[in-house]
């Protein structure tokens, strides 16, 4: 990651898939706008939906770029038309129906330039009805004679036992930094 000055923060390019979701789109990129940190963009794909009236709505937020397809090409074939329009030196992909804390990049984004062997991250994920009810924080490895493995956290009150950074064995996809 190259910096020409050291004061400019790494750009962040956070990309979302809708799908005739255009009010839980808007409210992601209400939440976005609220960031404390400041050098990030959203990528935005409107992946097939029907109408598709999400383009004028999106535009009135600052640092929208607005992809559109014709057709429904999935979460990942969304997010495959959304990735080569991200400029930044991180991409967080976040799930349109996700809400996000003032202060998410301010601790996150210095603490993985620090890494050397970093490949994704994925932050503690509460619901959406309970903000103190967990749904991620973290995955078990998987067992060899089962193969099964458990999240961490699920459905447990939030009390910031798992405020703490970790090595997990799996990453959510409804929010990862990449």
């Amino acid at each position: 990651m190259s910096k020409t000055n050291s004061q400019v923060k790494p750009l962040v390019s956070f990309l979302t898939v809708n799908f005739n979701q255009a009010l839980v789109t808007i409210d992601l990129l209400t939440s976005l706008e609220k960031i404390n940190y400041e050098n990030w963009e959203i990528i935005l794909v409107d992946n097939g939906s029907k109408p598709s009236n999400l383009k004028e709505d999106s535009l009135t937020f600052d640092k929208v770029k607005f992809i559109h397809s014709e057709k429904n090409l999935g979460f990942a074939g969304g997010n495959n038309i959304g990735l080569p329009h991200c400029a930044g030196d991180f991409i967080f992909f976040i799930n349109n129906d996700t809400e996000v804390e003032p202060d998410l990049l301010d601790n996150l984004i210095p603490w993985m330039e620090n890494q050397e062997n970093l490949g994704i991250l994925s932050p503690k994920l509460c619901y959406f009805h309970d903000k103190k009810l967990l749904q991620y924080a973290g995955a078990t490895p998987m067992s060899k004679l089962s193969i099964r493995n458990e999240g961490i956290g699920w459905k447990e009150k939030d009390e910031g036992q798992y405020d703490e950074i970790r090595q997990t064995a799996y990453i959510h996809g409804a929010a990862m930094v990449v």
